[in-house]
């Protein structure tokens, strides 16, 4: 037996359950959150590997996928090997999740109207075209994005809390693109309430330019807190409750439970 199928039989041994489908499902792989494609060279964090079944660790592919091309949106790689990867992950979206990058296109109108909300002059040298902004409030984009969100969460507080979000729990969370965070949309009394920050490393590399979050537990309240940031692309607000019951009853909020997860939204 090879050196990396004995480090996953002992993995297995030790986390024997799938922490994504509410603690019901033997573990039979190893599941990356997040996605390794998101890490340039696809060197992702120490220890950020977690016990799954295999259709919990299939059903998102697609769906991770389109998070690692949101994540590389911005800013643009520096380097030539950074930026094939990125066109490389903008291609497989284009094979397996067109539907997204069609609806992430700005028409010329969206463009004019985004400028003049900001109180920017186009310029006259420039096509609507040749303006970087895209749409990332469709539905397919929020589909993928609450897919991923709902992994990342359940991994997160197993990893921290070390326990399995159960079939009574649930998870809520929001998201938001680097234009809500430059207009002030993120919440000013979050990051206070979340002290802890792990350094993500992969042997000497910090990958927190990359991937990196603060969070709080409350043991007592089987609860956890999260804030997560995708280099200066997007980020996701996230609680987690073992009981979802003891969520607060506010209008909008839509409580997830964990599961095995749904298929992607159908393509347009």
């Amino acid at each position: 037996m090879g050196d990396k199928a004995r480090r996953r039989r002992e993995f297995l041994a030790r986390h024997p359950v799938c922490c994504f489908c509410g603690g019901t499902t033997p573990a039979t792989t190893t599941d990356h959150v997040p996605s390794r494609q998101l890490f340039d060279k696809r060197q992702w964090p120490e220890g950020n590997e977690f016990p799954a079944c295999e259709p919990c660790n299939r059903a998102t592919k697609d769906e991770e996928q389109v998070v690692a091309m949101l994540a590389r949106i911005y800013p643009d790689a520096l380097t030539q090997e950074g930026q094939h990867e990125a066109q490389q992950i903008m291609e497989a979206v284009g094979r397996n999740y067109p539907g997204v990058l069609i609806e992430m296109r700005l028409s010329a109108r969206k463009v004019r109207e985004f400028l003049k909300k900001r109180g920017i002059e186009k310029d006259p040298k420039l096509s609507t075209r040749d303006y970087p902004f895209l749409n990332v409030s469709g539905p397919l984009v929020n589909h993928c994005v609450a897919v991923f969100a709902i992994k990342l969460l359940c991994a997160l507080h197993y990893k921290h809390m070390q326990a399995i979000v159960p079939l009574a729990g649930g998870v809520v969370f929001r998201w938001y693109s680097n234009i809500q965070a430059l207009d002030g949309d993120i919440p000013d009394d979050l990051l206070p309430m979340l002290g802890s920050q792990p350094k993500l490393v992969r042997c000497t590399t910090t990958l927190n330019d990359q991937f990196s979050y603060r969070y709080a537990t409350g043991p007592d309240m089987k609860a956890s807190a999260f804030f997560v940031t995708f280099r200066e692309s997007f980020a996701i607000a996230g609680f987690v409750r073992e009981d979802a019951t003891l969520f607060p009853n506010i209008d909008g909020m839509v409580v997830y439970p964990p599961r095995r997860l749904p298929p992607a939204t159908p393509q347009p």
